[in-house]
This record gives structure tokens, sequence and C-alpha cells, in this order.
């Protein structure tokens, strides 16, 4: 009798071991077709089968995961009404999360999703998902504080709610860039345009950048295409900063190169009749009387009095993509100003500085050169006269 029941058990066992090994080589099978099915974009037939596939096994957190992937996927393409693809899209990694509750992965997409309903609905309901967008965003984080995707994909998710979220959650998200940023700079190209759009504030910008030259520069850049020259000089400070330390012999090559441009001007001697001299940024050319079709600087020599002094240059710009040229006017290699120059035709800009009277050099450096390839989209500086007074 003991030995009847033994192996009645046993065939128990055996039977249900085969029984799951066939329900989950079927689901497997299923599973592969419905990512087979999802690629080739027959997203119907793939919902069946992926749906088919997390009813067979449904245990298996992946296959719900890929569900609510493809959910998403199909209905941004094309283009469905948020809630008839965001709430099936939520169950599914709902589900996802119950059978792996330590999954970052999970919780980061429910975030997402519940912050694309924050976004779409008004009022006192934005904030409620804004709400629990956080509190899955936040989860995700502490599932796996380590990893630079998670980290950058709550941080940008909690970015887009900047204005229904606390200071403190602000901060967090910002922290959460900064380590994203750090870890892999290949998205700070994302990072910059995103944040500044969401937030306005050239400081989260500066937070998130690491204090590294290469990452300063990048950051530069974004000013440049964007044409946020107000904020060129304080980045420009941090640049110098930055050369100085990790680039010295680059520091003082720069130095020397713009000490001898003011010297060569200086050394001229008679400042009536001069035109303007200089070298493009990129050293390939001369500059032409004051015709910069190029970035670079160029240098004059010019008669002050003593006091303040009011100098003022003539100057006419082509506009490209929009945006006029930049201009900077500096006096003895230190800034006194700088402009947009917004007209075709000639028109004055003035600049102001206390002088010690004498002959000093004046320079105008072009900065946001840039040459597309259709009709009009080159942009160049012309300067012209300059005239000094009190």
């Amino acid at each position: 009798m003991k030995k009847a029941v033994i192996n009645t058990l046993c065939i128990f066992v055996y039977a249900a071991l085969m029984g799951f090994l066939f329900f989950a080589f079927d689901a497997d099978v299923k599973f592969s077709r419905a990512k087979a099915l999802e690629d080739a974009f027959r997203w119907d037939a793939a919902l069946v089968l992926y749906e088919e596939a997390a009813a067979g096994m449904p245990v298996n957190a992946e296959y719900r995961s890929e569900l609510g992937n493809m959910i998403i996927k199909r209905g941004v393409y094309r283009d469905e009404p948020l809630l008839s693809w965001a709430m099936p899209a939520k169950k599914a990694f709902m589900a996802a999360l119950r059978f792996n509750p330590y999954s970052a992965q999970y919780a980061e997409r429910i975030g997402g999703i519940e912050a694309r309903l924050a976004l779409d609905a008004p009022g006192t309901v934005g904030v409620r998902f804004a709400r629990r967008a956080m509190r899955y965003l936040m989860r995700a984080y502490y599932s796996d504080p380590n990893g630079p995707g998670i980290c950058y994909a709550v941080g940008i998710t909690a970015v887009s709610l900047w204005r229904m979220i606390s200071p403190q959650e602000r901060q967090w998200a910002l922290d959460c860039l900064r380590y994203a940023y750090a870890a892999r700079t290949v998205i700070d190209d994302y990072i910059y345009p995103y944040l500044w759009t969401r937030t306005g504030s050239f400081g989260a910008l500066e937070y998130v950048t690491p204090d590294t030259l290469e990452a300063n520069l990048k950051l530069f850049d974004f000013i440049k295409r964007y044409n946020l020259w107000e904020l060129r000089k304080q980045q420009s400070a941090n640049i110098e900063r930055l050369r100085q330390t990790e680039r010295p012999g680059e520091a003082e090559r720069l130095r020397r190169v713009k000490e001898a441009a003011l010297e060569t001007v200086s050394a001229r001697g008679v400042p009536e009749g001069l035109s303007w001299r200089g070298i493009p940024a990129a050293g390939a050319d001369s500059y032409v009387s004051g015709n910069m079709y190029w970035a670079g600087t160029i240098y004059r020599l010019v008669e002050l009095p003593v006091g303040e002094t009011v100098i003022r240059i003539a100057a006419r710009g082509d506009r490209a993509f929009g945006v006029w040229p930049y201009m900077v006017a500096e006096l003895d290699g230190k800034e006194i100003g700088e402009a947009f120059v917004d007209s075709p035709e000639w028109k004055t800009f003035e600049f102001r500085a206390d002088t010690p009277g004498g002959y000093a050099v004046l320079g105008v450096t072009f900065v946001n050169d840039i040459c597309g390839r259709g009709k009009g989209d080159d942009r160049n500086l012309y300067v012209g006269d300059v005239a000094i007074g009190q």
C-alpha cells in the first residue's frame, strides 16, 4: 500500500512537471512569435500571442512587461488616445511588478505612464497622477540606485513634472541626472534642451554638468546652439577655470596667442587709418578689414581719453536660421560689452569703459558663426568705423 502511494505521488509529480514544461515551452514559442510580429508592426496579432504567453506562464514577469511595452509602442505609433493604451499598459507592468517587486525597470515604466497621465489630466486630477508617478519613480531608483540608465530615466520623467512636484523632489531629479551624466556623458545632447524647456533654469543645467572641461564645453555648445548668449560670460568663466586646472598648457598657449595679437596691433603705433586685423578661430584665413565670415576676433588700435569713455562701433550682420550675429567687444583683452548685431544695415553699438587714456587695443569677437547649405544660411558679421567719445 505504501509503495503504491509513493508510486502514485511520483507519477503525479512527473505529470505536473511535464505539464509545466509543456506550458513553459508553449508560452516561450508564443512569446518569440509575438516578438517577431511586433518587429513586423503586426501589433494586433502580436498582442494576442503576448496575452496567451502571459496566461500560459502567469509567473513570468518578462512576458507581461513586453506586453506592456508593445501596447505603449502601438498606441504611440497609431496616435491613439492616451487612456486607450496607458491603462492596459499600466496593468501589464503592475502584474510584472507583482511577480518581480524589485525590478527598477517595471517601476520606472509605471512611473512614466503615471507621468503621462498627469500631464494630460487637468488640475487636481493631474496632481494625483503626479504623486503616484513620483512614488513609482522613487521606487525604481531605490531598486537600482547605481544604475545610470535608471537614474537618467527617472530623472528625465520627474523633470517633466517640474511644476507639479516639490522643491525636494526637483532636487532629487537633478541629482539623478547629475549622476547619470557623470556616468554616461553621451546623453548630454538630450538633457540640456529638455531641462531648459521644462525648468527655464540655467542653474539646473549647471548643476547636472560634471565639473570637467569636456562637459562644460558641451554646455557652452548648447548655449551657442540655442542662442542663449546672455549666459555666455558666466559659462566662459567656468571653462577658463577648468582649462587652467585640466589643461594648463593649452590655457597658456591661448593666452600667448591673444597677447601676441594685441602686441602686434600695438606695435604698429599709428592708429589713424588702420583697418581691423585678425585671424579666424580656425586659423585658415585672414580677415579682410572688418568682414568676419568666420568666428574669431579682430583688433585695431584706438586712442582714448582719460575717464569714462563711450566707444561707438559701427556694425551690420547677415542673419541665418532666424538668429543675428553676436559680437563681444573688449579693450586690451578685457570685455566691455556684447550685443546682437540685429541689422543688415550699418548700425552703431555703444560700449562704455573707464580708461586711463592713451592708446589701447580694441577687439571684436564674432562668436556664433554658422553656415548652412541653403541660400541665406550663412551668418556673418561686418565691423566698420569706430568713434570715441565721452
